[in-house]
Order: structure tokens, then C-alpha cells, then sequence
């Protein structure tokens, strides 16, 4: 007698996980939650389902060219010589529920960096890897949604940076330890809207907001902002990701 088992096909595996996801999915943290759960999900329900065919295997006849028969008996992995006549035991204690919830893994760790998985890691590694995959794009999309406000003074100086100081002689440091300089040449996304929380720019504002340069950089302790003019009110500068 011999047995087929059968893996994760191509088909279950479509349109699972984050992968061709946009990069702001505009789902809620369950939702995205369920979705960096699919995949490994999926592969645990594979595993459950072949332990439960091999447990059900327990005790009777396999054959081999070499073995005639193997069997799971009382935990013990066991092989015949003689079509089932007698058996041996091969020593390994095999621990193993039929229950889909109760797979133990001992010694599982979640990996210190993601890394692709090899056919050489054991299952312990394998699930490791997964998890930290989880968790980074996890954190990733929560950094991109994450917002900042900042107030924007009527305090400027001379624009001494040689990027854009032609057109933007101005210059104003927002001090904060949100975003740091690692890539100081990297440009901020930013927003410039109502000095007042929830309220719709006046004409002032808005006036003032055409003097500011798209364009906001990173700097040690901050990022700067540029303008055409000094402003004349107050304005708020929206900043999303970290």
C-alpha cells in the first residue's frame, strides 16, 4: 500500500499575503492583520492535515523495496522485515497530535532578520522566518500611515543651503526627533494645511501657502522648509511615514 500526500498548490496560494499589495491598502489593522497571516496560516493548515493522514496511518502495512512495511505505533516509528510478521523498533519517539491546534514546535524562535527560506531549514526556521517577515511588513505599512503635524512659524532665515535658493531664499528648521538623518538628501512628503486643528484654511493661509516649497529636507534634528517669501500667519505642515 502507498499513499499520496498532496502540498500548497499555486491556486490556494493566489491573492494570499502582502505581496502586490498597494503600497497604502486602506484596510483596517484587522483586516491587514488577516492579510500578513494568510500565508502562513495556509501552511500550518498543510502541515495539520499531514499529520493527521500520517496518524491515521498508525498500524498499518506500508510497503517498501528495502522495508517491506513501516508503521506509527504508541508514538514509536517502527519498520518490518517480513511483511508485518514482526516489528522493530527504530528508537524515535515520535510527538505528534492529531489535533490542527496543537502542533508543539520546541525550540521555535521568530529569526533576528528575514531571510528567504532554504529547503535545509527545519520547520523551527522555516516558521521563524515567516514570522519576522510578518512582523517587518507589518511595521512597514504601519510607518507609512502613521501622520505628524508641525507648526510653521513666521520666523525665517536666509536660505544659505544651496539647493533651491534661488527660488526659495527662506529657510525654517522644524526641530523634531521623528525622522532621522540617514538619508539627509531624501525629500519629505509633505502637506501644508490650517494652522488650526480641523479647520478650513483662510485666505491668509492659503495665500501664505503658495510661498512654500513642495519640497521639505531632512537635516540633523529636523527637516527644513523653504520659502519664496517670509510668511505673515502660521500654518501646519502634515507629514505621513516615519
Amino acid at each position: 500500500m502507498s499513499y499520496t500526500y498532496n502540498g500548497v498548490t499555486e491556486e490556494e496560494r493566489a491573492n494570499k499575503g502582502n505581496t502586490g499589495k498597494p503600497d497604502t491598502p486602506n484596510v483596517t489593522t484587522s483586516e491587514m492583520q488577516a492579510i500578513m497571516d494568510e500565508l502562513a496560516n495556509l501552511a500550518l493548515d498543510k502541515l495539520n492535515a499531514l499529520v493527521a493522514e500520517l496518524n491515521a496511518h498508525a498500524g498499518k502495512a506500508v510497503e517498501s523495496e528495502q522495508i517491506t512495511n513501516i508503521r506509527f505505533d504508541q508514538n514509536e516509528f517502527q519498520f518490518s522485515t517480513d511483511n508485518g510478521v514482526s516489528w522493530n523498533n527504530t528508537g524515535s519517539i515520535i510527538e505528534v497530535s492529531v489535533s490542527p491546534n496543537d502542533i508543539h514546535m520546541e525550540g521555535y524562535s521568530k529569526a533576528e532578520v528575514a531571510a528567504a527560506i532554504l529547503i535545509t531549514d527545519t520547520l523551527n526556521q522555516a516558521m521563524g522566518k515567516l514570522e519576522k517577515k510578518a512582523d517587518d511588513n507589518a511595521q512597514t505599512i504601519q510607518n507609512k500611515t502613521v501622520i505628524h503635524d508641525f507648526p510653521i512659524t513666521t520666523s525665517w532665515v536666509t536660505n544659505d543651503n544651496t539647493r533651491n535658493n534661488t527660488t526659495y531664499p527662506y529657510k525654517q528648521l522644524i526641530e523634531t526627533d521623528v525622522f532621522d538623518n540617514t538619508d539627509a538628501d531624501e525629500s519629505l512628503d509633505g502637506q501644508v494645511i490650517s494652522a488650526t486643528e480641523g479647520e478650513v484654511m483662510t485666505d491668509a493661509e492659503t495665500e501664505d501657502s503658495y510661498k512654500l516649497s513642495k519640497d521639505c529636507t531632512k537635516t540633523e534634528g529636523g527637516f527644513y522648509v523653504y520659502a519664496s517669501e517670509e510668511t505673515t500667519v502660521a500654518l501646519r505642515l502634515r507629514v505621513r511615514g516615519v
